[in-house]
């Protein structure tokens, strides 16, 4: 103990000096060292970099008792080593956010083999790979709609490659992911209700073109056309896209037939993100399905009750806990919830999405006849869609290999349009009408393959130099049976 004298104050800062210098700063970092190879090890999957043993020295240095340097100084080297830690963890992870699980990880570790209690900083988690915000992307859902392309099977975005940026940017479900760990789950409710407005409004475009005088009468006479026929053929939908091409187009040079072709594609692009959205909360939430599958009971509903159960609650109130422990059991019950509402069927936002626009547009479109033929409108939709595919994969496959001065978009899929096309059916209960039709199963003859509208616009020849007409027939026969079947098998995924 230091004795009391003019002595002292100059006595006791050599002594925190000596203690700083020469045991504080070596122990913290030969532990951070140690909690780093460990982490850098485990992460790499190398087990020959793995550390035996925490060093001898540090662990008994942190077994010591306190020091006491005077009847009010007292310095405990194991709480010492905490608080510096914990501190400069935070420092860390607050400049790269993207290491912030590593630095968890490292948390953990010192636990297990320091027995150190470092704090968790509080921040939020981030990640390198997190790419387009969620919030961002959902404020800008009709940028998405526009500028991407779908992939049903594959759930990702991929941007069409004529926006003038050197760059395409894609967006995946491990980048909403880890968005949706930054910001929490309720953003998910948040993004949806931001695609009901943009559906609503691609919608009342859709059934304004059907009102359309000119669109009512040709669909009306494929109607009838189709009377005592099986199969609506290739050839009538591409005479039907014809007639209704002539009906007028944009300031673009666009049709109006292709510019409802593109607002059905958003209305697909806009579902495809809800369902991105949904799996990727489920992601998020699927490291904690463990402690719930170790505890079945937590968070589930009471057989024939609409409550739910509050399993810590109650055994918190039973045992007479007080006010904080109550407070931490009912944050338990709820993350308990949260975790499997995800994973219910009530969050199955595009059946629910569809169940609402149904009813809502049943009572004042319930009478009228144009929202009823639609089906018959998509063969002439799905000629144009298919004409504009191939477009897109051949000036894809072309720029690749050498720039070209043709206009549009350059893409290898577009589901938006098969979710788009399948979600209005289900919207207007034409379902069935449209697998009347079995326009899936039509041939398509060699008389019925012509130059695509889109090359058409590009300036391009139907056929190149170095192949013959017939072969170039041939080939783009091929080429529309593969997507057309692409296509039904896109609108047929659950």
């Amino acid at each position: 103990m230091v004795p009391a004298g003019r002595a002292h104050d100059a006595l006791l800062l050599e002594l925190r000096k000596a203690l700083e210098v020469g045991i504080m700063q070596p122990l913290c970092a030969k532990i951070e060292e140690d909690l780093r190879l460990l982490a850098h090890a485990t992460m790499q999957a190398n087990r020959e970099a793995l550390p035996l043993a925490p060093p001898e020295e540090a662990l008994a240095l942190l077994q010591l008792r306190p020091l006491r340097l005077t009847a009010t100084d007292v310095v405990d080297l194991k709480d010492q080593v905490e608080l510096r830690l914990s501190r400069h963890f935070y420092d860390l992870a607050a400049l790269a956010p993207q290491d912030a699980e590593a630095y968890a990880r490292m948390r953990s570790v010192a636990l297990q083999r320091y027995g150190l209690d470092l704090l968790d900083g509080g921040l939020p988690a981030g990640s390198l790979a997190q790419g387009l915000d969620v919030i961002d992307v959902m404020r800008n859902v009709h940028l998405l709609a526009t500028q991407y392309c779908y992939s049903l099977h594959q759930q990702f975005f991929t941007q069409a490659s004529n926006q003038g940026e050197a760059k395409i940017r894609t967006i995946t479900v491990e980048h909403l992911a880890a968005s949706i760990r930054v910001h929490g789950y309720g953003v998910i409710n948040t993004a949806v209700n931001y695609s009901v407005g943009f559906i609503k409004r691609k919608l009342e475009v859709v059934a304004e073109f059907l009102a359309d005088e000119s669109v009512k009468s040709r669909l009306l006479a494929d109607k009838q056309w189709m009377q005592g026929r099986s199969c609506y053929t290739w050839a009538r939908g591409v005479e039907s896209a014809k007639i209704i091409r002539r009906l007028g187009a944009g300031r673009d040079g666009v049709s109006f037939l292709d510019k409802l072709r593109q607002v059905v594609s958003q209305i697909g692009n806009s579902l495809g993100y809800v369902r991105m959205v949904r799996t990727a909360g489920m992601r998020s939430m699927a490291g904690s399905l463990d402690f719930l599958e170790a505890a079945p009971w937590l968070g589930k509903r009471e057989q024939g009750a609409d409550s739910l159960t509050n399993e810590f609650l109650e055994a918190a109130e039973s045992a007479c806990s007080d006010a904080a422990v109550k407070e931490g059991a009912h944050l338990a019950d709820a993350a308990a919830r949260s975790v499997r509402r995800c994973f219910e069927a009530s969050t199955d936002h595009l059946n629910l999405l569809a169940d609402v626009f149904a009813k809502a547009l049943a009572r004042p479109l319930g009478g009228g006849v144009a929202p009823r033929l639609f089906h018959l409108l998509v063969p002439a939709m799905g000629c144009c869609f298919l004409d504009s595919l191939l477009f897109g994969r051949e000036l894809l496959a072309k720029r690749a290999v050498t720039p070209t001065g043709a206009k549009g978009d350059a893409v290898l899929f577009d589901d938006g349009f098969a979710v788009g096309v399948a979600f209005v059916l289900r919207v207007f209960a034409l379902d069935k009408d449209f697998q009347s039709l079995h326009w899936f199963q039509t041939e398509i003859a060699d008389s019925d393959v012509a130059v695509g509208r889109a090359r058409e616009a590009a300036g391009l020849p139907f056929q190149d130099s170095q192949r013959s007409a017939v072969q170039a027939v041939a080939d783009r026969r091929t080429q529309l049976t593969s997507a057309l079947g692409q296509l039904a098998a896109a609108m047929e995924a659950p």
